[in-house]
């Protein structure tokens, strides 16, 4: 439930840069405050037996969209910082998340261009698995 945001009110200076049958924004029009991103069902990823037992750590950073339904698409692999044992595990996990869907003018949009940094450190002998708490929404 901590995930859950508010929906922040409409900014009439940022709306008027939007085209009112627009059917997809970018992560940029939703940092300039014209809504929010609202994960609704979050799917943390799992640590891969075979990177646990070898020991390793890294992080993963995915760039995708949010459709219209709120369901995450477009994933890109964006970058892999240590083991790439965790890639498959990152992307599954993010697909199995969902948001709730994005409105503009009352009608859902896509929303591209979000991106989401898994990070897997060790722990006591067990994966720990996280990811950055707010997806990230301006270029890297």
């Amino acid at each position: 439930m901590k995930n859950l945001l508010k929906i922040s009110a409409f900014v009439a200076s940022c709306f008027a840069s939007l085209s009112i049958s627009a059917a997809e924004i970018s992560a940029a029009d939703l940092a300039k405050g014209v809504t929010e991103v609202i994960e609704v069902t979050e799917v943390q990823p799992e640590y891969p037996s075979i990177a646990l037992f070898r020991k390793r750590e890294g992080s993963v950073m995915l760039k995708y969209t949010i459709d219209e339904s709120g369901a995450p698409s477009d994933v890109e692999l964006v970058s892999v910082n240590g083991s790439e044992l965790f890639v498959h595990s990152s992307i599954r996990a993010l697909k199995a998340s969902r948001f709730q869907p994005v409105l503009l003018n009352g009608e859902p949009v896509r929303v591209s261009g979000l991106y989401r940094k898994y990070s897997y450190v060790l722990s006591n002998n067990y994966g720990k698995r996280t990811h950055q708490q707010n997806d990230l929404m301006a270029s890297l």
